[in-house]
């Protein structure tokens, strides 16, 4: 078993915040941002877009429906960029 010193301190370099977009992942972004200014990490923010499946509509209504779907992950997406801009890289 290795021995660990008490006043070593340990490196993140980066973090990893993944996001639904929920109020549990909004909560948790702050925390994100705590430890990357405490250790002067960069955080990466990561979502997975799922479409969901469009199975009474018209091809032309299921491309829109997706494209607004994308487009508010993206706005999601600009808007944690923007809480994210503050930390230094």
């Amino acid at each position: 078993m290795t021995n660990v010193r008490a006043d070593t301190r340990i490196s993140l370099k980066n973090i990893l915040y993944l996001t639904d977009f929920s109020e549990p992942s909004e909560a948790a972004l702050p925390f994100a941002v705590s430890v990357a200014r405490e250790y002067g990490s960069k955080v990466y923010v990561f979502h997975v877009l799922v479409p969901t499946a469009y199975t009474y509509m018209t091809p032309e209504l299921t491309t829109a429906a997706i494209e607004a779907q994308e487009e508010v992950a993206r706005d999601n997406m600009r808007r944690i960029e923007s809480q994210l801009a503050g930390l230094s890289h």
